[in-house]
Formats: structure tokens, C-alpha cells, sequence
């Protein structure tokens, strides 16, 4: 283990790994099996912080959220699995702070790629996302626009990188923060924004304009999100 990393703990890996074996493995990385399964080489585009998130290697944090994913499938276990992982990764970091944001992300691309790999409707993965960083990572009762911010963001990438239609993605993210919002009585419109906005800084990143065309209309679509589009449009005329 490099210096100053935590790994998630093996058993706990394997248990999750254990019951994706029917998938399908993408990465060739030879003697080593708790990167077997996971698509490192197709995380195309570099999220921030990719290289340390609580002190656990990132890609592991994704790789858990990925296999959760794939074993919990359609059932409500997804909301469990997820917070499993997001609660192992807190454990095994020795500072949280600004770093959950990380976690969040990571945990809900992961979630994402596995959910568009096993056609799991992505309005689903929204949800058991959102719920599980919000319950596990919010220190309080009160609804999180950052943490909101980083679910959505991590949605929308990692249903886009995976082939999927960042535009329904984005549309997901969209009902899932403002549910959250209205359960939690915060400001829905706050929220909204919150998603729409990382929808669009996703497909920025993701650097293709077919991606980036899907979030705009997605974003036309809703009152709220549209000022987002126009803002875009005056910013850049």
C-alpha cells in the first residue's frame, strides 16, 4: 500500500466484487484482483481530486459504488450499498472536510456507469445516490447544495461516459434534488440549480458537444435550469 493511502478493507471489497462476477471485466491489470471488473482506462476525462479522496484511493471508492450497483441492481438495497461504501470511505480517512464533496462524486459516477451498464433507469440511480450521500455525508439535517452539487455531477459523467444519454441523466438529477429539497424543506429552486449547474460543468468536462447539447436541452426544459442555458449563451456572446 503507498504511503500515506488507505485501502477500503479486501473483505469488504471482495464481498462486493463477489457478486459482480457475472460482469463482464475491462481492466487488464495483471496480479491484481480488487481492480478486476472496474474500467479504470475509460474514466476518459480526469474528475478533481481524483488522485486522494479521505485518504482512500479513489478509484476504489468508485470501483465499491460500481459493484454495489451492479449486485443491488433495481431492488432498494442500492440506497444501503451506497451507503456502505460512502460510510467505509469516511472510517477509513482520517480527515473528512471539503473531501466528502470528492466522495460524493466518485461514489455516484460510479453508481452511474454501472446503472446505464445494467440498464438500470438512471432516475433510480439519482435517487438511491442522493439519498445515500445526503444521509451519510450531511452533518445535519439540512438539505446540502454542495453535496447535491457532487451527486449530480458524478451522475451525469459517469452516465455519459458509459454511453449513456447525459440528457436524461441530467433530467434525473434535476427531480432528484428538488425531491430531496421538498423532503427536507429546503429551497427547491436552490437545489435544482445546484444540480443543473454541475449537469453542465460535467458535460464541459466531458469535452463533447453531443453530450453538451443533451444537458442544454435537458436544462431548456425545467423553468429553473433554463437561466442556466441563457447564462451560458449571454456569457459567451
Amino acid at each position: 500500500v503507498a504511503e500515506g493511502r488507505v485501502l477500503l478493507d479486501p473483505t469488504v471489497m471482495h464481498e462486493l466484487m463477489a457478486s459482480s462476477q457475472h460482469t463482464r471485466p475491462m481492466s487488464s491489470v495483471p496480479g491484481n484482483s480488487m481492480l478486476a471488473g472496474f474500467p479504470l482506462t475509460h474514466i476518459r476525462y480526469p474528475l478533481p481530486g481524483l488522485d486522494v479522496a479521505v485518504g482512500v484511493v479513489a478509484f476504489e471508492v468508485t470501483q465499491a459504488a460500481h459493484a454495489a450497483t451492479v449486485a443491488a441492481g433495481r431492488s432498494v438495497r442500492l440506497v444501503q450499498g451506497l451507503e456502505h461504501v460512502i460510510a467505509r470511505a469516511i472510517r477509513e480517512g482520517e480527515h473528512l472536510g471539503a473531501q466528502a464533496v470528492e466522495v460524493a462524486r466518485l461514489a455516484s459516477l460510479g453508481a452511474s456507469r454501472a446503472g446505464h451498464q445494467q440498464r438500470v433507469d438512471v432516475r433510480h440511480i439519482a435517487d438511491a445516490s442522493t439519498e445515500a450521500v445526503l444521509r451519510t455525508l450531511s452533518r445535519s439535517e439540512e438539505f446540502n447544495e454542495g453535496l447535491m452539487h457532487a451527486v449530480a455531477y458524478g451522475i451525469v459523467h459517469g452516465a455519459a461516459d458509459a454511453g449513456g444519454d447525459a440528457g436524461a441523466a441530467t433530467r434525473a438529477v434535476i427531480e432528484a434534488a428538488q425531491r430531496a429539497a421538498a423532503k427536507a424543506g429546503a429551497d427547491q429552486e436552490k437545489a435544482v440549480s445546484a444540480a443543473g449547474r454541475a449537469a453542465l460543468e460535467a458535460a464541459e468536462a466531458l469535452g463533447s458537444e453531443h453530450c453538451a447539447a443533451q444537458v442544454r436541452d435537458a436544462l431548456w426544459a425545467n423553468s429553473v435550469t433554463r437561466r442556466l442555458v441563457l447564462g451560458k449563451r449571454g456569457g459567451s456572446g
